[in-house]
């Protein structure tokens, strides 16, 4: 396999199907394959994955069920484990490819790869619904491949170069700013994390999260604290820890 699209689920059928449908309508290299990472669903998602095999028969499309919730960091370490593809796509199953994209989304992409050996990983740009706006991510002035340097990738839509990457993925923390400890990883080993803004998904969530004041934001805010400062108290040296 050349490239796994990995997706982690839960109760989101619908929006899942519509996540997989975008990229089956995009140009796929030979060699693809679609991993599903199903974190405890209690809705009908087996059975509409199952239809979407149904109605693409030369996909190859591994679905996992999980009796647990893993959630993100631990659903998307399991899918990175079972992933063949020398290069894994992660799209949120509330997000889409955006049409614009769809031409060279994964052609363009994997050509960075295949070009630029010091690539580690590449974000795409992210329009969230939600928010009205673009994804923020953090830019240097920096460029390589032609595309600017980032210090982490955005959990939402980004490739990973598979074996600059170790196992376990992510910490073991479900929610909040997992990406930033597999993305020194790797650039403590030499590679780089860049952007793509010419490359765009949509995010369609059907509940906004990012609420100021809301029980769900302060819980969002503790988990990204908590995951930021776990990243520090293991790669830091014993000096400079927190």
């Amino acid at each position: 396999m050349k490239l796994s699209i990995c997706l982690i689920t839960m109760n989101r059928a619908d929006q899942l199907i519509r996540a997989l449908e975008s990229c089956t309508d995009c140009n796929l290299p030979n060699g693809t394959e679609f991993v599903i990472l199903d974190n405890a669903s209690t809705d009908k998602n087996a059975k509409k994955v199952e239809a979407f095999i149904a109605k693409h028969p030369k996909v190859t499309v591994n679905y996992k069920y999980s009796p647990n919730n893993l959630g993100v960091g631990g659903g998307r370490a399991k899918a990175f484990e079972l992933a063949t593809g020398d290069v894994t796509y992660f799209l949120d199953d509330d997000a889409v490819i955006a049409d614009g994209s769809k031409e060279q989304f994964f052609t363009k992409s994997l050509t960075i790869f295949e070009n630029n050996p010091e690539v580690a990983s590449l974000t795409t740009n992210i329009y969230d619904e939600a928010l009205k706006c673009d994804r923020d991510i953090y830019k240097t002035g920096i460029k390589v491949a032609g595309l600017p340097i980032t210090f982490s990738y955005l959990g939402g839509s980004h490739f990973l170069r598979k074996e600059y990457f170790d196992l376990p993925l992510y910490l073991n923390i479900k929610y909040g700013n997992e990406e930033d400890y597999p993305a020194i990883v790797a650039q403590d080993k030499g590679y780089f994390n860049v952007f793509d803004k010419d490359l765009c998904v949509i995010h369609k969530p059907k509940v906004n999260k990012w609420v100021d004041g809301t029980e769900n934001m302060k819980n969002v805010l503790i988990n990204i604290t908590a995951n930021v400062y776990a990243t520090k108290r293991i790669l830091y040296p014993l000096v400079v820890r927190p």
